[in-house]
């Protein structure tokens, strides 16, 4: 009873407590959304008469239909999972009430589970979404977008709880689902869509495979067992009574008195003032979409290495490149940030986690190789993991073998100002090759997946010896910084 209550009170205060960056972000996607169901309903309009009037057998109308209903479904549940994840717990209040500090870790472990749970269904039917609407699969799109949008009312009925004065507490919103809901089962009931059938399969495949139903239960309780050792690490005595707030937030990585968060937003300004950065973007959008051209000209390449070189220069090689330079950018600032009092182990992390939130972005954007063929993805994935568990420690180690600043308004990659020597070329083009000659060697024996499945293991290994990497790059960055530091002065 007493954590039940610490949930009401937390959903009460919830309601009526929503930060200004929140509100804008509401704005932001619900402006989308609207733009979104604006042109849905347009489309709905031209091509509802002929899936009505039974003259749709190819499904290419409702495909269009269910098309822009999911997009606009995907773009509102990412705003609630994503506003549901902000903030932390104000846990004052709640020191004063006759509640055990193990009452309180339990609502905070289920409040941290939950918040990152929210974001699975946005995650899990992306990758469903592309899958779908990718043209080897036809028409078959409503057993999943029929999922979807089951799993959409269930959020939405939850975290409209959370967030109160956004688009959860509308009717017009409940108006959409309604009537979403009940046009799916309309065009199931005149035999368009074939959603029954599905089910049936996807039932049976389940029967087949209860290791499935297992992996999700196992997943679950691996989750909020992390989650309940790293958040012991929280309610300590001291913790308890000096913090005024406490909780696992995306907010809390970015509030003003994080570090990190404002290290990592200096660099992300860094990167973007940084002419180099946006000379290199033509490059790779050239290289990124030379693959896609080959195959609309010449058809499907069952190369390895050419669809591997290709995928890898349209979602890695701007990280990559950047990786090897990036503690020769400070420039003039570089001073400032010695004196300021800055561990140096913060300062490089930070400089990794952008290049790994670099990595996600480059990755998301190539999944439009998705529509040639929907098994790119496990190339993608390969991708980001050897870069994240590989190349980039990598490269960053190299990086601090720099021996003078990077003018940010300089562009060119090839001049003496790209501050690259031997050492650093070596080691990037080792890397980055090894890559291209292991799956090659599989390759020759037709054993390509293989390939991807030894360069992830590899990749899986090298997360392990990140927290030592960061630590070698910190002592040898902190032995050259006053070598750099007089460099900068000259």
């Amino acid at each position: 009873m007493k954590l039940a209550a610490l949930f009401k009170h937390y959903f009460t205060i919830k309601i009526y407590k929503l930060q200004d960056s929140e509100v804008a972000l509401a704005s932001v996607f619900m402006g989308l959304g609207a733009f979104m169901m604006l042109v849905y309903f347009l489309i709905a309009g031209f091509l509802m008469p002929s899936v009505l009037n039974g003259i749709d057998n190819g499904l290419t109308s409702s495909e269009t239909l269910l098309s822009w209903m999911c997009y606009y479904f995907m773009i509102d549940l990412f705003l609630r999972a994503f506003l549901e994840s902000q903030g932390g717990v104000n846990i004052k209040p709640y020191l004063t009430l006759p509640i055990s500090k193990k009452t309180i870790l339990y609502f905070l472990q289920y409040k941290a589970f939950f918040s990152l749970f929210n974001f699975l269904p946005f995650l899990l039917f992306s990758f469903s979404y592309i899958k779908v609407i990718s043209p080897e699969n036809g028409g078959v799109v409503c057993f999943n977008f029929f999922v979807l949008l089951f799993i959409h009312c269930l959020f939405n009925s939850t975290l409209s709880f959370h967030i109160g004065k956004t688009v959860g507490k509308k009717i017009t919103s409940w108006a959409v689902i309604v009537f979403s809901i009940g046009g799916t089962i309309f065009l199931e009931w005149k035999g368009y869509t074939g959603i029954v059938n599905y089910y049936t399969e996807y039932v049976s495949l389940l029967v087949k495979s209860p290791m499935l139903m297992l992996g999700v239960f196992i997943l679950y309780l691996l989750l909020f067992y992390a989650l309940s050792l790293t958040l012991k690490k929280y309610l300590s005595l001291e913790v308890l009574n000096d913090a005024s707030e406490i909780g696992i937030d995306l907010a809390k990585l970015f509030n003003k008195e994080s570090v990190l968060g404002n290290l990592m937003l200096y660099e992300t300004r860094l990167i973007l003032r940084s002419k180099k950065f946006r000379y290199l973007l033509p490059f790779q959008i050239l290289f990124g979409n030379f693959y896609a051209a080959t195959v609309l000209m010449n058809g499907e390449i069952s190369s390895t290495i050419l669809r591997s070189f290709a995928i890898f220069m349209a979602t890695l090689v701007c990280t990559s490149t950047y990786a090897g330079m990036f503690f020769s950018m400070e420039s003039k600032f570089y001073p400032f940030l010695m004196t300021a009092n800055i561990p140096t182990k913060l300062y490089v992390k930070s400089k990794y986690y952008i290049l790994i939130l670099l990595v996600f972005v480059s990755a998301f954007i190539s999944c439009w190789t998705l529509f040639i063929n929907v098994e790119y993805i496990y190339y993608i994935i390969t991708f980001m993991l050897y870069s994240i568990g590989v190349v980039i420690p990598m490269m960053m180690y190299a990086s601090t073998y720099n021996r003078k600043a990077l003018d940010l308004d300089q562009s060119s990659f090839f001049g003496k100002d790209t501050n690259m020597n031997m050492y650093q070329f070596g080691v990037s083009f080792t890397f980055i090759i090894m890559l291209f000659v292991i799956l090659g060697a599989f390759d020759l024996f037709d054993l390509g997946f293989a390939g991807l499945i030894v360069m992830s293991v590899l990749s899986v290994v090298g997360l392990f010896f990140i927290p030592k990497n960061i630590d070698l790059v910190s002592k040898k960055l902190s032995s050259a910084k006053f070598e750099m530091l007089e460099s900068f002065k000259k």
